[in-house]
């Protein structure tokens, strides 16, 4: 609707300059009645502009449809491609970087203990169709890569928040299946992402990067295994795969069970680890059973432990016989626990689950599993809780070589000895029900 105006002058010039400014009021009248009948197209047309930037990401051509990797033996459809679920991610930035990653990758972890039962959990795991396992089963991130690479190198109290989003971007890009993941997530699956490697649980400090890098909502499990039975299963692998552990004089490999312990009950000894007497007098000299009450872990004395366990945890070693590599001090286990308690409370984000248990009673452990990781224990595979989840079945063991000789019964009763205050100081940390479980 034009403007209304006055009947102009009657002198020419004035009435002239006022036509003009007459026809200039007209068509500005002219353009706001049109841009208000045109407005509505236009947000119409910005919010329709603004969803195809959202979903860009998101859409699929065929052909890229048909050569999308399957999940499970799964194809995802271009309907479940585009629809519109959301997936956290977490946002950090480093230097002049600003980095993205998804917020639950990883979901949770397996971090121990080595011969536990690690790989036949993972197995378990993988085999779920809402779990999906990291491209290699141990990723050695926090125990090795860390410790080997700048700002890894640094003490947790020097590294940035530039270092821990460059060092999560590099963990979460490089060990897992993410764009499988975003895929499967945003088709609206829930799908719950994990690794296991169980030498984090032995090594000082990974827990207190796990927390600072990854976070404090991460969860946590651990298979603890009698301790007896973990150090000969070790000792079995050691004869099967590995002839580097070239120590105390000699291979590993050529030593008897019984030989070994001997020496590594020596190692704790000069390290003051241990106050355990010796293998060869323990059997006559009945009175020195005290002496495996374990000694005070004073701040002193567990500095030097740690710094000895990192220096015999490092890549590339030729001898691999420091005290990262002892097959008895792997068995200490409420040694190992005490510091992932300080980060993970127990029960809500650490979960300590029986080898034995998961064996005996597979069903019922598993899906406590499944319900602590968050995913639904009603969906248990059957058929892959049927599954040989055995060392020689998984290819841990070379059932071709020759029998390896068993643990004598004097070690045996010397190694009971050795792990009951341990036992017990976990029984107390745990709870009852693990009172006394691996005694014979």
């Amino acid at each position: 609707m034009s403007p209304a105006v006055t009947a102009p002058p009657a002198s020419g010039n004035a009435q002239q300059k006022y036509m003009r400014g007459y026809a200039a009021l007209a068509q500005l009248g002219q353009r706001k009645y049109t841009f208000r009948i045109l407005l509505p197209f236009l947000l119409l047309i910005a919010y329709v502009f603004t969803e195809s930037l959202l979903r860009v990401n998101m859409v699929m051509t065929q052909q890229d449809l048909e050569s999308r990797r399957t999940f499970g033996g799964e194809m995802l459809s271009l309907t479940e491609m585009i629809t519109p679920y959301k997936v956290p991610m977490h946002t950090c930035r480093a230097g002049d970087q600003i980095l993205q990653m998804p917020e639950k990758v990883p979901g949770f972890l397996i971090v121990g203990a080595q011969k536990g039962g690690t790989t036949a959990l993972f197995t378990l795991l993988n085999s779920q169709k809402d779990a999906m396992g990291s491209e290699v089963p141990e990723t050695h991130f926090f125990n090795h890569y860390i410790h080997q690479t700048p700002p890894g190198k640094k003490s947790l109290s020097r590294i940035t928040d530039d270092d821990v989003c460059l060092l999560r971007n590099h963990y979460v890009k490089k060990y897992f299946h993410i764009q499988q993941y975003l895929n499967m997530t945003r088709s609206g699956k829930h799908i719950v992402v994990f690794e296991k490697t169980p030498a984090y649980l032995r090594t000082p400090g990974v827990a207190a990067k796990i927390h600072r890098i990854l976070g404090p909502d991460l969860k946590l499990l651990v298979v603890l295994r009698d301790p007896i039975d973990r150090a000969f299963s070790y000792y079995s692998m050691i004869q099967e795969h590995d002839d580097r552990q070239f120590c105390f004089g000699q291979s590993k490999a050529n030593l008897t069970f019984d030989q070994l312990v001997t020496r590594e009950i020596e190692q704790l000894q000069q390290l003051g680890i241990s106050r355990a007497p010796p293998m060869k007098t323990y059997s006559v000299r009945r009175k020195l059973d005290h002496l495996f009450v374990p000694r005070n872990m004073t701040q002193r004395l567990q500095y030097r432990m740690e710094n000895k366990i990192r220096q015999s945890a490092r890549i590339g070693s030729t001898r691999l016989c420091g005290l990262y590599w002892n097959s008895l001090y792997m068995g200490m286990y409420a040694m190992q626990l005490k510091e992932w308690i300080q980060y993970y409370p127990l029960g809500t984000h650490l979960k300590v689950i029986r080898s034995e248990a998961l064996k005996e009673d597979m069903k019922r452990v598993y899906g406590e599993v499944l319900d602590f990781i968050g995913l639904s224990a009603a969906e248990i595979d059957e058929q892959a809780l049927n599954q040989d989840l055995s060392p020689q079945s998984m290819g841990l063991f070379n059932s071709t070589k020759q029998e390896i000789s068993p643990a004598t019964e004097r070690t045996i009763k010397y190694l009971r000895k050795f792990y009951k205050p341990y036992n017990d100081e976990l029984a107390t940390m745990l709870g009852e029900d693990w009172r006394n479980v691996w005694d014979r």
